[in-house]
């Protein structure tokens, strides 16, 4: 069996990590040989909109907290874990990333407009919600929601977000990555990607969905980053649910793949999540006729509208 389908089979309600990282250092330690690291590389928080419709309030600080092997309240009830992570990296959607909870609070920076009392009506229909938020924020079908888009909202939420992260890093012991996922969703294809960042240095925003829905324009923005010694590293998920569309044989403007545009995308993407709680990515039954565990984890993608069983890793190799 192999090492990721032994971590897949243990622990599937988290994305477990197995790094030797191209990453580099802030996290590896110094000595000669490579060291393996456990840790969480896709997290969110009350921070992104859909885990909010779901009535999840868990802060980035409660998020670290836990990580690090404290107790903490999580829907009403205390957990904590049997053994600390070495990293973690909080990734809330950088769409509309912190707004929910302040659209909702009564008496925050929405408290003279008419969200807070929108919010209050949809009561716990995540549906309802989510429809607030979805279309433009994922879908990229409507307009984005003015109020909730200025560069001001956008880079102090960030910076928040940043703030904590850095809080709670540990050389040499716990490592937090900033982070965030670029989650456009056109027809409900999942062409979602986390962005992880090295550190030192941090860009002043995040790139979202809202500013590109084409993996083109996020790889030109991480390289425009570069530039300034900001190092990234994008890890695709959910290939699985993308319709078949994260590993097409063209490009977001229908023309065919080129040698440069393959060297592009494996110099921005050298990582590939497999698997986590919405099923796994790496084969279907269909390309792993002799793997017993070809099928294990695997969503029905009969619900999903449009869906192509094509859509995961082995499948277009």
């Amino acid at each position: 069996m192999s090492f990721i389908k032994k971590i897949a089979m243990k622990s599937f309600s988290q994305f477990i990590s197995f790094l030797v990282l191209s990453l580099g250092a802030p996290l590896l330690m110094a000595q000669k040989e490579k060291a393996a690291f456990f840790g969480d590389l896709h997290l969110h928080t009350g921070l992104s909109f859909d885990s909010a419709s779901s009535g999840i309030n868990t802060t980035p600080d409660e998020a670290y907290r836990y990580a690090i092997g404290e107790a903490v309240q999580y829907m009403g009830r205390a957990v904590q874990r049997k053994r600390p992570l070495d990293f973690l990296a909080i990734t809330d959607h950088s769409e509309y990333l912190g707004v929910a909870p302040l659209a909702k609070d009564p008496d925050g920076p929405f408290a003279d407009t008419p969200w807070p009392e929108t919010f209050s009506e949809i009561g716990d229909s995540i549906l309802n919600f989510m429809r607030i938020f979805s279309s433009s924020g994922f879908r990229g079908s409507e307009p984005a929601i003015p109020e909730f888009t200025t560069e001001p909202l956008i880079a102090d939420n960030w910076s928040k977000q940043m703030a904590v992260a850095q809080r709670y890093n540990q050389p040499g012991s716990f490592t937090s990555f900033i982070a965030y996922e670029w989650s456009p969703m056109p027809g409900g294809a999942h062409l979602h990607r986390n962005v992880i960042f090295r550190g030192p240095n941090y860009p002043a925003r995040p790139f979202s969905s809202l500013d590109s829905q084409n993996p083109e324009d996020l790889w030109a923005y991480v390289e425009g980053l570069r530039e300034d010694d900001v190092q990234s590293v994008l890890i695709p998920h959910n290939s699985n649910m993308s319709q078949g569309l994260m590993f097409v044989s063209t490009d977001s403007y229908g023309d065919p793949i080129t040698a440069e545009y393959a060297q592009r995308r494996l110099a921005n993407e050298r990582l590939v999540e497999i698997a986590q709680i919405k099923g796994t990515s790496e084969t279907r039954p269909e390309f792993g006729m002799t793997d017993e565990f070809a099928g294990f984890e695997v969503i029905d993608l009969e619900t999903e509208q449009g869906a192509d069983p094509a859509g995961g890793i082995s499948g277009r190799l």
